[in-house]
Parts: structure tokens; sequence; C-alpha cells
């Protein structure tokens, strides 16, 4: 049955209970559901295999649908020369989607502070199973000194991974 608006305002075609199964489609693009994982304490990275600093998951409610995947963190060298390299990647599951070799952090306590670093990937799952999407990092070498840093009573709060379902 049609749903239809009348020039009255009234509706007619909707039964009780709500609107008909397949009655309604959000336009290609649309923003379908956000998930977001956090971490709230200092991740240390002493090596150079992957550590985990923040995840989250989603389960996509169509295979044609994209997962946007932002990902927010501080990362600052303990200590040693002021800045060293690291590397670091997005994983779906156990798939990277997105590698970063050769980035740079600098020492917290040098006049010139870390930034928040902001990467940004949009992954075409294929699937309608929970994933599970990680941030990961590792020093370069053994020499590099890096952590994730979060100061409570400052400006940084957390490092975060943000995912969005967007339509297909």
């Amino acid at each position: 049955m049609a749903i239809t608006i009348n020039g009255n305002g009234t509706i007619t075609g909707i039964s009780t209970g709500g609107l008909p199964s397949g009655s309604m489609t959000l336009p290609s693009g649309s923003v379908i559901q956000t998930v977001q994982g956090e971490t709230s304490s200092t991740v240390t990275i002493d090596s150079t295999t992957d550590t985990t600093v923040c995840s989250a998951s989603i389960t996509p409610a169509s295979t044609s649908n994209k997962i946007l995947v932002t990902v927010s963190a501080v990362p600052i060298v303990s200590s040693g020369s002021g800045q060293d390299l690291f590397k670091c990647k997005i994983l779906r599951d156990s798939t990277a989607i997105q590698l970063t070799n050769d980035f740079w952090a600098r020492n917290s306590s040098s006049e010139m502070k870390s930034n928040v670093c902001t990467f940004v990937v949009l992954d075409s799952p294929s699937s309608t199973s929970s994933i599970t999407y990680y941030f990961k990092a590792a020093r370069r070498s053994a020499d590099d000194d890096l952590s994730f840093l979060v100061v409570s009573n400052e400006w940084i709060k957390c490092h975060t991974i943000t995912l969005q379902e967007i339509q297909g």
C-alpha cells in the first residue's frame, strides 16, 4: 500500500506499528551510525612490534555501505634526542587498510610540542558482520622512545577512533 500525505495534513497507508518494511531509504552518502572508541591513558610504545593505541567495533547494516575511520592521537617522544620516527597503521580486524611509515614525534619537553595527529581512511568492508578497527603504532627502530600521551589536567584527554557507517 502506498503512503499518502493528504492535503488536509493526514497520512494514509501507515499500518499499526509504523511504516511498512522497505518504505523508507536514506540517500547515498548518509551517515547511518557512529561509534567511537577511546583510550584515556598514556600508551607506551616500547617495541618495534605493533601496539594497539585505540580500537572500536561496528556492525554494518549492508555490504554496500562504507566505513569512514578517523583516528585522533598525540604521539610524543619520551626522552632522547627530542624527535624520533614511528610507524602506524589502521586495521580492519587483522587486515591493514592504511599504513604510515616515518611519522615524526617530538619530545614533550621541547619548545614545540607534538600536535594531535589525525588519520582518516574510507573503507569498503563488504560485510554485515561485526568488525573491529584498530589504530596501532610501533617504534621505527629499537632506539626510538615513543608514547601516545594523555594528561588528564591538560588538553590531551584521550586518543579516539571514530567509525561512521556511510550509506552505499
